[in-house]
């Protein structure tokens, strides 16, 4: 697109600023995953994908390391609990601001406001 060889070695920082794009690559799919996530947490407690997502999937697992789960990831952005983030993602407009990164700007009152669903015990929502 601009002409720039790899034996040039511009750095992304440059192309970013020549393309005056500010977000990284991961910031975008960071808000993918975060977007897709509360996309998924609105469905209704019987889809498959809601059930495979939270890790409601009975059985038991093999020894060794635990593997990576798409909630880890979740839970370390937003620096919420899986079952506060659940209970924000019903919440278009809330959900939208800890995407963005808005959210910390509000304060208890103006959450309270917006109607928020309130978050269900942990056996039932795990």
């Amino acid at each position: 697109m601009l002409g720039i060889g790899l034996q040039q070695k511009t750095s992304n920082e440059d192309i970013r600023q020549r393309f005056d794009r500010t977000e990284t690559i991961m910031d975008i799919i960071r808000h993918r995953k975060l977007l897709i996530f509360g996309y998924i947490c609105r469905m209704p407690d019987d889809r498959l994908v809601k059930t495979v997502l939270l890790g409601l999937v009975d059985g038991v697992r093999q020894r060794g390391r635990p593997p990576k789960r798409r909630t880890d990831k979740i839970t370390e952005w937003t620096e919420l609990t899986l079952c506060e983030a659940v209970r924000l993602s019903q919440h278009r407009v809330t959900w939208s601001r800890i995407v963005f990164g808005s959210y910390s700007h509000l304060t208890k009152g103006q959450e309270e406001e917006e109607e928020v669903p309130q978050c269900a015990t942990a056996t039932e929502e795990l």
